[in-house]
């Protein structure tokens, strides 16, 4: 049994619901005396007054009975008018949640609602709400789940057309599915649904009860009937591929063994699936429910989606030594550098003997002086005295560069004569006087240049960098690859001598070898990973695959400017529409650049602090100008199209903008912590609308209908007028919702 206040279901025969209190035994006299239809009436019947009839000798009244018939229609009318807003046929239907428990809205514009069921859920994450409500594709049922955990939740429905407000009756079109279920299920075309379990156990619900289909599911794919595959594997590079009919689910057939990744699904009888091969390539399958499994390709190594049509790449058996396409000019070099040894480094080493006016200058060999050692004329250093000698002044200025390690200089005529002229000046005037300013050198021994001998040995482990990155180039043969454009179980070759490749959102880039014309210096190599990879062949032409098939080349001003770019860690290049690109540093620049006829052309920079929020078609919407207030980020919204730059809306907040079917978008524009946000409207032209602040959630109806949640209560807005609908409410769900063309956010 279910409580008839709050949904719980409970043993049958509780007196109290475990959960709310509400007093059962009372609730089911209540019930039995209406059903009896009050004191002295006939069990089962209730009594009516029929407009139609007067009693035996009265005349009847025409406009009574006009009047009776026109509360009648008015009754018919309003009866169908809640069932169309409950759900019914094409009609839409609201639900919210509130104080931990579901209300089903049976009247928006009055603000009537009926509790489903408690949603008795401690904790709630913001991604989760949304997941927590859905409503059936064919309007006759509410899924939602109850007592959520942070990770699994119980599954229930309810039949919410046949709901009424506070009746015990409503028990039985509520029912508990599945417990332990993840959040996110299925539907399929005819309103059943597919759902996993906390274990990943796949599970098919017909409406009537739930049926295992496999465990350890990767994941599942279906056209929307009943036919599923789906990917089981406790690792995610050996899974099996599974079919199985939803009208049989006891029986189910193996497809393929040994199964990474399923990359083409929409057709079930055309499945291309990929098998990861021992040397970091794949192996590329064709298979399907009534088809025998069919290797396409051996060796693939790249893959993208582009348009409708998928690319991959696969080396053809061909191969290029890598060492033919660098430019060496270092080899000759480095074979002359031997291994350094520091004894050749040794250097003499010396010591340094005052001379005096007696000495011989002609017995002693070669004479040294110092502007920095003490010298006996002073009895102090020429540079500690320069400030009281004019000479001695002039003598550290021109003399101090010339000094060895040891500080000393060699005495040349010219240094002697400068020596004489201060002796002459500052002396007693005694023959041989200048040489007590000088000394005699004597080697004492010899040391290590080690300054000399870490320089040299830092240059040998260099050449041996580059020797080990010269081996491994000429040892390294790079695999010439093919590219083909898959579609419908066939292959089609799009060039058969490609170097590298390299995948980017919406588009494929790769090199081949008669592009290839220069020649890469080591150095690049040797300052990047070491080893030949795309990024060091681009500098050449660089072939792209764009959003409509084209097949064109990268001008050499597009490619000097993509290399620039990449050479930030944050880099990224992503297709624009049919013929463009737009390209990121990671910095905020922002260039665009389209393709004319076979080429790209140049990027053009459209902003040099933006950050990319989404792409529709051919709009790029961009944030301009992001800044930071009071721990919110804000920015000015703008929209790049035919090759114009328009700013929609200044200072809203980054993240949480919506651009609907009518390209209108919804966007919070303020922000109060604790409070809310908020919400503004803004058309194609960038003009605004003010709808409430506070927000915390919004739904768009239609184009004239939104719900959305102000300080806690639900509001209803139809583009002129607000009205309350509920109080205390946390997030609001739609039957019926206009599609988000785009969620233009950035993280």
């Amino acid at each position: 049994m279910f409580c008839p206040k709050c949904g719980t279901q409970l043993p049958d025969g509780s007196k109290f619901c475990s959960f709310c209190g509400a007093n059962l035994s009372r609730t089911a006299v209540a019930v039995q005396e209406i059903q009896d239809g009050g004191e002295g009436a006939e069990p089962g019947l209730v009594p009516v007054s029929d407009p139609g009839f007067a009693p035996a000798g009265k005349r009847i009244d025409a406009k009574k009975i006009v009047l009776a018939v026109l509360a009648l229609v008015v009754i018919l009318v309003i009866f169908f008018g809640i069932r169309a807003l409950l759900g019914g046929g094409s009609g839409n239907a609201y639900a919210y949640l509130a104080d931990g428990r579901y209300e089903l809205i049976t009247n928006l514009k009055e603000g009537e609602s009926i509790q489903i069921a408690s949603a008795r859920s401690d904790v709630y994450g913001t991604s989760a709400y949304d997941s927590l409500l859905t409503f059936s594709p064919d309007g006759k049922y509410i899924y939602y789940y109850t007592k959520y955990d942070g990770s699994t939740a119980s599954l229930c429905r309810a039949e919410y057309k046949k709901l009424k407000k506070d009746s015990v009756k409503n028990d039985k079109y509520i029912e508990i599915i599945a417990t332990n279920v993840r959040l996110g299920f299925e539907f399929l075309e005819n309103g059943t649904l597919l759902y996993q379990n906390a274990d990943d156990t796949l599970y098919y619900y017909d409406g009537k009860e739930a049926v295992q289909l496999g465990k350890d599911v990767v994941n599942y794919y279906t056209e929307g009937t009943d036919r599923l595959i789906y990917l089981s594997g406790t690792s995610w590079d050996d899974c099996s591929l599974y079919s199985v009919n939803l009208k049989e689910t006891d029986k189910k057939t193996k497809l393929a063994s040994n199964c990474a990744e399923v990359l083409d699904a929409d057709d079930l009888n055309c499945i291309l699936y990929a098998k990861d091969d021992d040397d970091g390539t794949a192996s590329i399958y064709l298979g399907g429910i009534d088809r025998d499994e069919e290797k396409l390709l051996d060796r693939a190594t790249d893959m993208a989606f582009i348009g409708d049509d998928i690319y991959l790449s696969a080396q053809n058996g061909e191969t290029l030594n890598a060492y033919s396409l660098v430019e060496d000019d270092l080899a000759a070099q480095d074979a002359a550098v031997t291994q350094p040894m520091a004894s050749d480094f040794a250097v003499p080493k010396y010591r340094y003997y005052q001379l005096y006016s007696s000495d011989d200058p002609s017995t002693v060999g070669e004479i040294y002086t110092s502007c920095t050692k003490s010298v006996y004329f002073f009895h102090d250093s020429i540079e500690d005295c320069n400030s009281s000698y004019t000479l001695c002044t002039a003598f550290v200025a021109k003399y101090k560069s010339q000094e060895n390690a040891d500080g000393y200089l060699l005495v040349t005529s010219e240094v002697q004569q400068d020596l004489m002229n201060m002796a002459s000046q500052y002396g007693q005037g005694y023959a041989g006087e200048w040489l007590e300013f000088c000394f005699q050198r004597s080697q004492s021994g010899t040391t290590v240049d080690y300054d000399a001998y870490e320089a040299a040995l830092s240059e040998w482990n260099d050449v041996q960098t580059r020797n080990a990155i010269r081996e491994g180039l000429q040892d390294e043969d790079i695999p010439i690859q093919t590219v083909y454009r898959y579609e419908d179980g066939t292959l089609t070759e799009v060039n058969n001598q490609v170097l590298g490749t390299e995948s980017v959102a919406g588009s494929l880039m790769f090199i081949t070898t008669d592009a290839f014309t220069g020649k890469i210096p080591i150095e690049q190599i040797i300052a990047g990973s070491g080893t030949l990879d795309f990024s060091d062949l681009n500098g050449d032409a660089i072939n792209l695959i764009l959003g409509d098939g084209t097949l064109c080349t990268m001008s050499s001003s597009a490619a000097a400017t993509y290399a620039d770019v990449m050479d930030n860690m944050y880099g990224n290049l992503s297709a624009l529409g049919d013929k463009g690109l737009y390209l990121t540093d990671g910095d905020g620049e922002l260039y665009v650049a389209y393709a004319e006829g076979s080429v790209l052309g140049s990027f053009s920079l459209v902003s040099d602090d933006a950050h990319v929020l989404g792409v529709d078609g051919d709009a790029l919407y961009y944030a301009d100008g992001v800044y930071l207030n009071n721990d919110t980020y804000f920015c000015d919204l703008c929209v790049y199209e035919d090759g114009t730059s328009t700013r929609l809306a200044q200072d809203i907040v980054l993240g949480e903008m919506n651009l609907y079917s009518d390209d209108v978008i919804l966007a919070y524009a303020g922000y109060r912590e604790g409070s809310g946000y908020e919400l503004v409207m803004i058309n194609a032209k960038g003009e605004q609308t003010y709808i409430a602040e506070d927000v915390t959630q919004y739904v768009r109806v239609d184009d004239s209908t939104l719900l959305y949640i102000s300080d806690g209560d639900l509001y209803y807005y139809n583009g002129k007028e607000k009205k309350l609908v509920e109080t205390g409410v946390d997030m609001v769900w739609s039957r019926n919702a206009m599609e988000i063309k785009e969620d233009l956010n950035w993280f």
